[in-house]
């Protein structure tokens, strides 16, 4: 691998994660953390390598190589339930019960700092053959979409917390199932898409790119914006611990 490969590699996930962080206007986040997180995304690619070799056995035995079924089942019941539900992982082991875990906004950089933390290895492995050409095409494709998968899954989880603040269980469950269910629906699209090999689909994956990154920039915008506090100050302990019971709903803390 060049080294200009290897710069193409990393510069536009760390670039894209600097002006994610700095959306976070009221308090910087514990720096500990967010390499806690960025550590964790990239630990969360060998279950999602596992994950993902146990499904490629399952589709060998429904589907025939290269079929549009195929593909469907490869990109959003493999890929993209596997490499997503990794993250969303990371995050809960990571972050969900920290006590600087006290702004919506806060999941969104969270979640940023996983994604990239999945990203950039693997970004990595598939430079180390293609070389600067396909390092280029990774920088404004598969780099940016793995942000914005990010993106959507941090913006539910935040109001996932903020539910769970005010006693709302029916709104926490709401917004946990959408952070992982948006996030696979278009991590699939995105995979699919591409995967199929149609001129259609090709203009297809490049459309969707540019409107996914829009949506995005406007997510972060205005999440940054509508910023606002999960925990009321009265109910912080002087230690910032905030230790919620989760057993009301079934649901146990990752």
């Amino acid at each position: 691998m060049s080294l200009a490969a290897f710069i193409l590699a990393i510069v536009p996930a760390v670039v894209l994660m600097v002006l994610i962080y700095k959306k976070d206007k009221i308090e910087p986040e514990p720096f500990g953390l967010l390499i806690k997180l960025f550590f964790l995304g990239v630990l969360s690619i060998l279950p999602a390598v596992a994950m993902e070799s146990v499904g490629e056995l399952v589709e060998k035995a429904l589907f025939t190589e290269g079929s549009i079924p195929h593909l469907f089942f490869d990109n959003f019941l493999i890929v993209a339930v596997a490499e997503e539900l990794v993250k969303y992982f990371a995050f809960r082991i990571g972050a969900w019960k920290h006590k600087a875990f006290d702004y919506t906004f806060d999941a969104i950089v969270y979640m940023g700092c996983v994604a990239i933390g999945f990203a950039i290895p693997e970004n990595l492995l598939y430079v180390l053959d293609g070389g600067v050409s396909l390092a280029i095409l990774r920088a404004v494709t598969s780099i940016p979409g793995h942000i914005c998968f990010g993106m959507f899954m941090g913006y539910y989880l935040g109001q996932a917390k903020i539910c769970e603040a005010a006693g709302d269980l029916a709104g926490r469950k709401r917004n946990l199932r959408l952070s992982l269910i948006i996030p696979i629906l278009v991590h699939g699209f995105f995979d699919f898409s591409i995967s199929v090999g149609s001129l259609l689909m090709f203009v297809c994956f490049f459309v969707f790119i540019v409107v996914i990154d829009v949506i995005t920039i406007k997510l972060v915008v205005r999440s940054s914006k509508d910023d606002r506090r999960i925990w009321p100050e009265e109910m912080l302990p002087d230690t910032g611990d905030m230790m919620i019971s989760e057993g009301d709903d079934g649901e146990g803390q990752a």
